[in-house]
This record gives C-alpha cells, sequence and structure tokens, in this order.
C-alpha cells in the first residue's frame, strides 16, 4: 500500500500535481463480521487517516456498503420537499405540484439509485416518497398511495429502482455477455445474459448482479431485441 501510494504521488509530483493531505483518507471494504486491519500508510512523514465512510462524487460510501450514510445524508432533503410540497398545496395546482416534486424530491431520490436502491434501509426513503404523494393529492397520512402513483404516472421507488437499472443494461449492451456467446447449444436462455456464480450475499445485492438478473426475467421479444441490437452495433 505505502509504495503504490508513493508511486502515484511520484507521478502527481511529475505532473505538477500534489495531493490534499487533509482532504485524503483511505477505507477497507469489509463485510460486518470481519475485523478492519491497522495499516499504516504514509508518505513525507504524513499519515492517511482511515475512514469508515466518504463522500464521493455525491455518494456517500461506507466500508460495509450498507449506504446507510448515504440515505441518511438525503433523508433531510426529502424532508425539505415535502415541506416545500406542504407551503406550495394551498396556492399551486396538482400539475404544478408534480413539477415541484420532480425538481426537489424526485431528483435527489433517483442519484444513484441503482447502487442504494436495494438497500433495506431505502425504507425510509420510499415513506418519504409516499408522503409526498399524499400531500400533492391532499389525503390522510394512511391512506393508501397506489392509486394516486398511477394517477401522477410516477414511479414508485422500488420500481423506479428496477427501471434505473434495466435501463443502464439495455443503453450499455455491450457491456454485457449473454448466453449464446458462451455456448453454442441453443436453449431455452439462449436469449439470458450470462449470469456470474455469486460467492457472497453482498454480490448477490450489487448492481451487476440484480441487473442482469432483473434482465433475465423480461420477455423473450425484449430480450431478442436488445441482443439484435448489440450485435448491430457491433457491425456498426
Amino acid at each position: 500500500m505505502n509504495t503504490n501510494f508513493r508511486i502515484v504521488n511520484e507521478w502527481f509530483n511529475s505532473n505538477f500535481l500534489s495531493f490534499s493531505f487533509d482532504k485524503t483518507y483511505y477505507m477497507q471494504f469489509t463485510t460486518k463480521n470481519k475485523i478492519l486491519h491497522n495499516l499504516n500508510i504514509e508518505y513525507n512523514n504524513k499519515m492517511i487517516i482511515q475512514a469508515n465512510f466518504v463522500k464521493f462524487l455525491g455518494l456517500t460510501l461506507d466500508f460495509t456498503l450498507s449506504w446507510k450514510q448515504h440515505i441518511d445524508a438525503i433523508i433531510p432533503k426529502l424532508n425539505k420537499a415535502c415541506y416545500i410540497i406542504r407551503k406550495l398545496k394551498l396556492h399551486l395546482s396538482t400539475t404544478v405540484l408534480k413539477m415541484v416534486y420532480h425538481a426537489f424530491s424526485h431528483s435527489v431520490m433517483s442519484f444513484g439509485l441503482i447502487f442504494w436502491g436495494n438497500s433495506t434501509n431505502s425504507r425510509c426513503v420510499f415513506k418519504l416518497q409516499k408522503r409526498a404523494i399524499r400531500i400533492i393529492m391532499g389525503t390522510k397520512n394512511r391512506d393508501s398511495c397506489k392509486e394516486f402513483f398511477k394517477l401522477l404516472k410516477i414511479l414508485p421507488l422500488y420500481a423506479q429502482y428496477i427501471y434505473s437499472l434495466i435501463m443502464f443494461l439495455v443503453t450499455n449492451r455491450n457491456l454485457f455477455l449473454d448466453n449464446a456467446e458462451l455456448y453454442s447449444i441453443k436453449t431455452r436462455n439462449i436469449h439470458n445474459l450470462h449470469l456470474p456464480l455469486p460467492h457472497l450475499t453482498k454480490y448477490q445485492k450489487g448492481v451487476h448482479y440484480a441487473r442482469v438478473r432483473l434482465f433475465n426475467h423480461l420477455p423473450a421479444y425484449i430480450k431478442k431485441s436488445t441482443n439484435e441490437s448489440k450485435v448491430f452495433k457491433k457491425t456498426l
């Protein structure tokens, strides 16, 4: 670790760049049951501090990838969005309130959703989404939101999570292998994507495994059309 860090620093110095040591941390990704190792990473007699979570490109990563820190960070923003919608409810129509919802709530809720949408802590975000929907429709706190989501044409959090995963896969279809590319025998799963063998439950809940598994549950004609689109892009 120290050798690699020294090499990186030498590259930075040769390109007239430098690390900001006050903003540089290291983090060990592990499961909850494993003990973290005590690592001493230093350069020029300066120690790099270990962090249990760090904010990276708008996402708060923790060392177990539970996404609890990230969800805790966006909940105050979603509470603020509900407050704004409630205050504007007396003066604006449902159509305009829906625009406000997309600006202040949906934009926060959907950012990086493919990473943290499968977390158990995402239930708190879903509750706040339903609160915003109830405020827009002017209903009571315990009323069901199922029909309101359909009426407003807004996807619930978990449906938005699935949609985001599938759309990423379809948009980046060339990054994934299907069974036809790996096996010569034509079977009923020939149009399915190759699903890697997981060794950890954490990997099963991860982005790559989840979107491949969801794609394989789509109707056959959709999977076939995306495979043909991939072949067409390769020929181009």
